[in-house]
């Protein structure tokens, strides 16, 4: 994990976890930035919960349990696999 990244936040790093806020708030100050200016990639409903909670955009990327309405209307989107989120970066930018 090290080699990808230059910070990991783990649910016991933070009090509450999903659909707490917490553990996105905590990654966003760990590396500086303002939470309405991350992108969460999460593939559970309580973690869409939790970056909406947070102030964050997010995309779901459903695993086992499909979103249901209210989950799709806390998200930017869902995509079905991590090479269909590169389109929206893209339009992002």
């Amino acid at each position: 994990v090290d080699t990808y990244f230059d910070t990991v936040i783990s649910g016991d790093m933070v009090e509450k976890g999903k659909p707490a806020p917490d553990i996105f708030l905590k990654a966003a100050s760990t590396i500086g930035v303002q939470p309405q200016n991350c992108l969460v990639l999460e593939d559970a409903l309580s973690g869409i919960a939790a970056a909406s909670a947070a102030g964050m955009k997010s995309i779901m990327i459903p695993d086992k349990i499909e979103p249901d309405e209210s989950t799709r209307q806390l998200c930017l989107c869902e995509k079905q696999n991590l090479n269909e989120v590169i389109d929206v970066l893209e339009k992002m930018n």
